[in-house]
Order: structure tokens, then C-alpha cells, then sequence
């Protein structure tokens, strides 16, 4: 309670600007916002129609045929927002400017976004992490920090894990389109979120 007291006397003496149209951010749901106005907020692009375990695009709410015909070991993806702008210049200056500042934004979007659609909640959640190498060259591990502001939005637990022991090459499309559906979630920070048995329901519409 006093850290959201001291957060709306923070916004009265120097308001945030919304990201996009550079007016005042609105407070949309408690400590932590996303530095949005309300009506930039609503018109973000939102994913349509996705298979509900890898989260490509589809004309139905059910597996594709890839994922019936190969199914992954993940049982699903959540990926509420398409590759586009404006959240696709946000993803890339937060992970290569870097703009440890947007992290706040991202995380929670991705929150209300869960929360939004009635999606159960995870017992814990893990940022997969970078080699240390990557996290040097950034300044800042960003699936760790997009997982500490999600846990402390949401209260839920945030589990580490050990980095790889060699670091994964940078996309060669993060300026431009993803040649494929699915790849755009490679310049994502990730999370795995992690649920009891059975409570994740599954085929679902994400």
C-alpha cells in the first residue's frame, strides 16, 4: 500500500509519457504500470486466432498439424502479441539497446494480458536464462529482470536456473519480419511458466 502511495506522489510530480503519442501514461491496474495511455494501450495489436500449443496463427482455436503430427515438449505458448510495432521496436531496444526501462512496460503487458483471458495461474515461473557472456555484452540479464517485475507484479515465485555453457547466436531478422511465424518468439525474452499436474488445460485457445 505505501509503495502505491508513493508511486501515484511520483506520478503527480513527474508524470510518465506514454510510449507511443508521448502524452500522459495512464495507471492501469496498481503499482508498476506500463508507461501507456489507456487509449495507446487499447489499441496495441493483439494476436488473433493461434494454435494453442505453439501459438502460429490459425484459422481455428485447436493444434496445427505440425504439432499433432510432432508434438513439442512444451505444452503451450502464450504469445498474446504479434510481431509488429509498436511492441516489436520496444522487444528489440530493450534487449539490444539496451532499455532496461521498457522491461517495466513488457512485463506488465504480458501480466494483464494473462490475467485478461482468464489463464490459470502458474505456481512459478523461470527466465530462461542468457550465457554470461550475452548478459556482459547487454549490461543486464532481460528474461531475468522481465521475471522479477512479472513475479513482483503478480506474486508469483520466480525460479533461477543455470546458464548455458555456450551462447546462441542473435537472430538475423530482429530488424525486420520473421521469415517464419514462429520465429519471432526466438527475440522474445523467454519464460517458462510452470504449472501442478493437470492444471494447465490442454488444446486450449490461448
Amino acid at each position: 500500500m505505501q509503495n502505491r502511495r508513493w508511486g501515484g506522489i511520483l506520478d503527480w510530480l513527474a508524470p510518465r509519457a506514454c510510449l507511443v503519442c508521448r502524452g500522459r501514461a495512464g495507471r492501469m491496474g496498481g503499482e508498476g504500470d506500463a508507461d501507456l495511455c489507456a487509449a495507446c494501450h487499447d489499441q496495441l495489436p493483439r494476436s488473433g486466432i493461434q494454435c494453442p500449443v505453439c501459438a502460429v496463427a490459425a484459422d481455428q482455436p485447436r493444434a496445427c498439424g505440425a504439432c499433432l503430427a510432432r508434438p513439442p515438449a512444451f505444452a503451450s505458448v502464450f504469445a498474446p502479441f504479434p510481431w509488429d510495432e509498436p511492441l516489436a521496436g520496444w522487444v528489440r531496444a530493450y534487449k539490444y539497446a539496451p532499455r532496461p526501462d521498457l522491461g517495466r512496460t513488457l512485463a506488465r503487458l504480458l501480466a494483464m494480458e494473462w490475467q485478461c483471458r482468464g489463464l490459470p495461474r502458474p505456481d512459478a515461473l523461470a527466465p530462461v536464462p542468457l550465457h554470461p557472456r550475452r548478459t556482459a555484452g547487454r549490461g543486464f540479464s532481460q528474461p531475468a529482470e522481465l521475471a522479477r517485475l512479472i513475479g513482483r507484479h503478480t506474486g508469483i515465485a520466480v525460479r533461477q536456473t543455470p546458464p548455458p555453457s555456450f551462447p546462441t547466436p542473435r537472430p538475423p531478422f530482429v530488424n525486420s519480419k520473421p521469415p517464419s511465424p514462429h520465429l519471432h518468439l526466438a527475440v522474445w525474452p523467454r519464460l517458462v511458466l510452470f504449472f501442478k499436474s493437470n492444471s494447465w488445460p490442454a488444446l486450449r485457445d490461448s
